[in-house]
């Protein structure tokens, strides 16, 4: 890099601009192109000594590169019309307002673009518009970031002190720790457990890719995904569980921003531009299909079975009807606790309300709240064919439009439970609207287990 051509990389203005739509796929070999060197801002105000691998040292303005890029009709993929990104090339030069012919190249065309160290130059790259923006000090941040992305691909003598300022020096220190052990997402899974569940029950939902990867999860109307964004941890997992308001299958869709590294080389034998690394925009999609059945009837007619589905998806199984009280009968306790297996903390747990219209006439507009102990989360609900759910915290409600006489519906809420909770589950403030005394409550809770210091992985 020559001393003029450094003059003229500070005095040429440059600024970023809107990128175009890019459609690039992993695997795609070298791209020729046009690239033109537009500007270098934020540029440091002074210049500070790097020294390169051989010994040697040079004298640089570390900056941000600013580019215009075509690519040929009929090209194997396209990149944006415009771009920013670093220099990886301290032993050659590039002049602003000039036309070079580069080939864009992946770490599927250079094994050295696929080490750790150049990957986690790539990540740097494409975090480093938003890191520039929120910097207090702009110069600063570009500068540092030039210089990670020199050590991290080898052209300078990587160490404690890559450059003669201590300022940038330090930030670079930082950056290399935040960009260690990163890479940009480069893939994407998502699965369930199982291929069908029980209508009223979440089901879960595991999503596999790049840690740290950011993914947005959609389902069809009537169906719920909560949270509807996650964050990869390290181990490259994340999960979820969706819901549906009625029977029949839903297709749950992943979607991850997956920006690619390009880097702009020269071309065999010539000596010029210096090689560039940017990033291209791309995104990583997947998806799966879950089925919920409708395991037990919503509404049961006065005298008629009551029918649940047999463990493990086994065939219906018919139990003995509850018969509807005589209207001389009193009427039964608000809220009575069933049996139900038990729970772990830092698990989840389900709730099952059973409401049961006892009186000779149907209600409308039947409104059921739930309110869940002190520490417990909801995290979805469900009601049987036309119950709608409202989830609200540690709370739920229900609205039934109609419930004929002596039918009962049943009502799911999941709840998360936290891993220092302790005591019982079950207290649960369960309260019917619509239906007066002709209201008969039941509440199937599990008993929260205490779990021992090796059952926590202590």
């Amino acid at each position: 890099m020559t001393h003029s051509m450094r003059r003229r990389l500070a005095a040429s203005a440059g600024a970023g601009a809107a990128l175009a739509v890019v459609a690039a796929a992993p695997g795609l070999g070298a791209q020729d192109a046009t690239l033109r060197l537009t500007g270098a801002s934020p540029a440091f105000p002074t210049a500070v000594a790097v020294t390169r691998p051989d010994g040697t040292t040079v004298n640089v303005r570390p900056s941000r590169y600013h580019y215009t890029l075509a690519t040929p009709a009929g090209a194997a993929f396209t990149v944006p019309a415009q771009a920013s990104g670093f220099c990886v090339d301290t032993s050659h030069y590039i002049v602003s307002g000039r036309d070079y012919a580069v080939s864009l190249q992946t770490e599927a065309d250079d094994p050295a673009m696929a080490t750790d160290a150049y990957r986690e130059a790539g990540w740097l790259v494409a975090h480093s518009q938003a890191a520039i923006a929120a910097a207090p000090d702009p110069q600063l941040e570009a500068a540092a970031h030039q210089v990670s992305v020199w050590a991290l691909t080898g052209q300078i003598r990587d160490g404690a002190s890559p450059t003669g300022n201590a300022r940038i020096n330090a930030r670079v220190a930082e950056l290399r720790a935040l960009a260690a052990g990163k890479r940009l997402p480069d893939v994407l899974d998502v699965t369930m457990g199982t291929p069908d569940s029980c209508l009223g029950n979440a089901a879960p939902v595991t999503v596999t890719g790049t840690p740290g990867e950011v993914v947005d999860l959609a389902a069809p109307e009537g169906a719920t995904v909560v949270p509807a964004r996650v964050e990869l941890d390290q181990t490259g997992t994340a999960t979820a569980v969706v819901s549906n308001d009625h029977a029949g299958s839903v297709t749950i869709t992943a979607r991850a921003d997956a920006p690619r590294a390009v880097r702009a080389t020269r071309h065999a034998g010539v000596q010029n531009p210096q090689d560039q690394l940017f990033v291209v925009p791309g995104t990583l999609t997947d998806s799966v299909t879950h089925t919920f059945l409708d395991c037990q009837l919503a509404y049961a007619a006065p005298g008629a079975p009551e029918r649940t589905l047999g463990t493990g998806g086994g065939p219906l199984l018919t139990a003995p009807a509850t018969p509807s009280p005589s209207p001389a009968a009193p009427a039964p306790p608000p809220v009575a606790a069933a049996p139900a297996p038990a729970a772990l903390p830092g698990g989840t747990t389900t709730f099952t309300v059973t409401v049961r219209n006892t009186s000779r006439r149907a209600a409308r507009g039947v409104v059921v709240r739930q309110t869940l102990r002190d520490g417990l989360a909801a995290t979805s609900a469900s009601g049987t064919r036309r119950a709608r759910a409202a989830v609200r915290a540690g709370a739920v409600r229900w609205t039934v439009p109609l419930l004929p006489a002596g039918a009962v519906v049943r009502l799911r809420v999941t709840a998360h439970v936290p891993a220092s909770l302790r005591g019982d589950l079950g207290r649960a403030d369960v309260r019917v609207t619509g239906l007066g005394r002709a209201a008969s409550v039941r509440v199937s809770a599990p008993v929260l287990e205490p779990v021992a210091k090796e059952d926590q992985g202590f």
